[in-house]
């Protein structure tokens, strides 16, 4: 069964929210002040008091100093530790030899970018507005011509915009399953609550968290088409930035049927 992570808990709300409905995971965004969701480290070890103990904490941190990922795993303030930084993988192993808890590490598979974008609508422009042969013969065919050219020239662009992101996310997804983390997470950002394009991973058979824009419109399909050893889920199940006690439920309720199918 795929398990469940709810990610960015920083209120009692939420906790009380997440000890109802008993996800497998629970984050904590840790010292990241980028992120609204952060929370100062002395103040997770209030909240993960509270925490169902069938509940694992996990605590998410992006290049913070390693004394603070071990001191709070030593405590038990959290059960693992989710590095979504560029953490190297000898930071990764001293973490684990000091803890012996687990690790989980990011990585961040790729989008098409703005200038892959930019490009394939500056040559539609190009070839919608760009100077016309006035000639007689090209005045018989350039409507044709210039139809085909842009279809082929527009095709040839996606074409290698899609090689390109292949290869990127090839990269990426080696480097992952070559990780010594205990786990790997693939997101598209940190906590964008975008998604990726899903069929990057297509012949990836390493366990990952799926991370990046899960919602209640395409979980079910992602765990049944990916079967991701477990969905991480934080802006979806917000309303106003705050976690929303009827969304967690519903998205919980539909991860677990989906699992079961």
């Amino acid at each position: 069964m795929t398990k469940i992570k709810i990610c960015g808990l920083r209120r009692d709300e939420d906790i009380g929210i997440v000890n109802d409905y008993l996800p497998d995971y629970a984050g904590f965004i840790i010292d990241f002040p980028a992120s609204f969701r952060s929370l100062p480290h002395e103040e997770v070890k209030n909240l993960t008091a509270k925490l169902d103990k069938r509940i694992l904490p996990v605590g998410v941190f992006v290049d913070s100093p390693i004394e603070i990922v071990i001191e709070l795993l030593k405590e038990g303030v959290i059960g693992a530790a989710q590095l979504h930084g560029s953490e190297s993988p000898e930071y990764i192993m001293k973490v684990q030899e000091a803890t012996g808890k687990p690790v989980i590490k990011s990585f961040v598979l790729p989008k098409e970018d703005a200038s892959q974008r930019q490009e394939i609508q500056g040559f539609s422009k190009i070839t919608a507005s760009g100077p016309v042969d006035c000639s007689p013969a090209a005045h018989l065919s350039n409507g044709a011509f210039t139809q085909s050219q842009e279809t082929q020239g527009l095709q040839d662009i996606e074409k290698k915009s899609a090689e390109d992101l292949r290869w990127r996310a090839e990269e990426i997804l080696k480097a992952a399953a070559a990780s010594p983390a205990d786990m790997i997470l693939l997101d598209a950002g940190k906590g964008s609550g975008q998604t990726f394009n899903w069929n990057l991973l297509s012949g990836f058979s390493h366990p990952y968290f799926l991370a990046g824009g899960i919602s209640e419109n395409n979980i079910s399909n992602a765990i049944k088409t990916l079967r991701p050893y477990a969905v991480d889920i934080s802006s979806s199940v917000e309303t106003d930035r705050f976690k929303d006690r009827q969304k967690v439920k519903n998205i919980i309720e539909i991860a677990r049927k989906g699992s079961t199918k």
